[in-house]
């Protein structure tokens, strides 16, 4: 049986601290999770096998305690496919999982923590919840199991209905989580654990954790590190393939661009692909001054503006789109 932590400080009756750990250490070799062979691999964190933490979504209870950890594009990234390595000691995870869920979150640079998490809908760049689990084409999430061992491959562009997903430079965090169908995830036998990756010359920053209902009373309410929590590893194992992008000039991003009505009187559209990822937005009249006008859901209210021409800029993960607009 593999080893399960996660260390809990609890304060009783304010006499003195007790430490918790739930572990479960086996006495028998672990097998080596599957090693991804495929090329293309733009972010690689190996297990180093034996331990693990929890991460998952209970559908019982509606709620979920999550792990995360982050890592670094170079350069604008077309991400192909997300593999994350992991285990359930009693083997029997496909009976009680019902999906499988990603979220992709900027850094926060202040705090080097994700800015968001899963039950803040919308804080995220990239959100597949209650992704398809089920073996029947096309194939989202493939599940690789070992014994105990459970590996998920999950086909971003499927996912995000048939896209591709570009992601712009810069640090980002990973949180990978099946939805299970347990009414308790302080059991660890019972749950699935992320593998554990090593120490700290794995990930940009160390591992985090959030348990937003507190069910492990260790108060990590919000982005906790791991050796925080008493962890005595700091990364979890994953890894992206894909491929540098390109970026497209700004004749192919007014291609990728529907910019309408043009003349408007109310409001703006502007819409592009789902794999566009738009970064800043800003409205300039001619004499180069900044209407405060922004892109919110792909809509820009300038019912307030004066008749006249303005200039439209988007920065985008592709390149900025620089289009005329006309408001009537």
């Amino acid at each position: 049986m593999k080893k399960i932590t996660l260390m809990l400080v609890v304060l009783l009756f304010g006499l003195s601290l007790h430490a918790q750990e739930f572990t479960a250490q086996s006495n028998t070799s672990t097998s080596t999770p599957p090693a991804n062979t495929k090329q293309a691999i733009i972010w690689d964190q190996p297990s180093v096998g034996g331990n693990g933490i929890i991460s998952d979504y209970s559908t019982a209870a509606e709620l979920g305690v999550y792990s995360t950890d982050d890592f670094n594009l170079a350069e604008s990234t077309r991400i192909d496919k997300i593999t994350v390595y992991g285990f359930q000691n009693i083997g029997d995870l496909d009976q009680v999982i019902n999906g499988f869920d990603i979220h992709i979150y900027e850094n926060d640079d202040q705090t080097n923590t994700p800015v968001g998490d899963p039950t803040q809908p919308g804080t995220g760049v990239v959100e597949f919840v209650d992704l398809s689990v089920l073996p029947i084409p096309p194939i989202v999430v493939e599940i690789i199991n070992d014994e105990s061992d459970y590996t998920f491959i999950v086909d971003v562009t499927i996912a995000n209905g048939g896209e591709p997903l570009v992601l712009p430079a810069g640090d980002y965090w990973l949180v990978a989580n099946p939805r299970v169908n347990l009414d308790d995830l302080t059991v660890g036998e019972t749950r699935w654990n992320w593998f554990d990756a090593g120490v700290p010359e794995n990930g940009v920053n160390e591992a985090h954790l959030i348990d937003p209902n507190d069910i492990f009373a260790a108060g990590a309410t919000s982005w906790t590190s791991l050796t925080n929590l008493g962890v005595s590893f700091a990364s979890v194992a994953f890894t992206i393939e894909g491929e540098a992008e390109v970026l497209a000039n700004s004749d192919q991003i007014a291609d990728l661009a529907s910019v309408y009505p043009n003349p408007a009187n109310e409001v703006l559209n502007v819409e592009f692909p789902s794999s566009v990822i738009v970064k800043s937005s800003s409205l300039h009249n001619l004499l180069g001054q900044d209407t405060g006008v922004k892109l919110q859901n792909g809509k820009m209210n300038i019912s307030d503006l004066a008749k006249g021409i303005y200039i439209l800029n988007v920065e985008t993960s592709l390149g900025t789109l620089t289009q005329k607009v006309f408001k009537k």
